[in-house]
């Protein structure tokens, strides 16, 4: 198998090999528009990968492990979710990512709106994906696929110590 750039984040995060690849042509899933939430705060997200803040002992490889990234804040990261209409503010038809790779299970954000109000938004069956080759955007994607939410924008990427920015 050629490493591609999505394997060679894959492999950089999770600390391991990539067993299985999948092509999924999801883009037609999408939606065709979004709509700025607003400023996301914090992620928080299972894995199994290897914490480099303890790889020997729980913090190994294999054994899931809650993963907080606190967002930094007033450098033009935003949080995006679909939306019915087509205009209005805040309202964008985003670029989709052609390359993913999985991070782990997506648990909740919490996100600052327009009017400075703080939200936290809480998943079931959702997933945390980020684009190759750097992982500036990171995706949020449920098992049946017919919903989303992306983040982009800001310092934001993906290395092999997890999501900084």
């Amino acid at each position: 198998m050629t490493k591609t750039a999505g394997h060679k984040l894959f492999e950089g995060f999770q600390s391991r090999p990539v067993r299985v690849e999948k092509e999924i042509p999801i883009e037609a899933q999408f939606p065709r528009r979004l709509v700025t939430l607003g400023e996301p705060i914090w992620v928080r997200y299972d894995s199994d990968k290897r914490d480099p803040g303890d790889p020997e002992g729980n913090g190994r490889q294999g054994i899931w492990k809650p993963f907080i990234h606190k967002h930094t804040l007033g450098q033009g990261l935003r949080f995006y979710a679909p939306v019915g209409g087509s205009e209005g503010p805040g309202v964008k038809a985003p670029r989709w990512p052609e390359t993913v790779c999985w991070l782990g299970e997506l648990v909740s954000v919490a996100y600052r709106d327009a009017e400075g109000e703080e939200w936290e938004e809480e998943f079931t069956d959702w997933s945390l994906w980020a684009s190759a080759p750097n992982g500036k955007v990171l995706l949020g994607l449920p098992r049946n696929g017919k919903d989303v939410r992306l983040w982009k924008g800001g310092e934001l990427k993906t290395t092999w110590r997890g999501v900084e920015g």
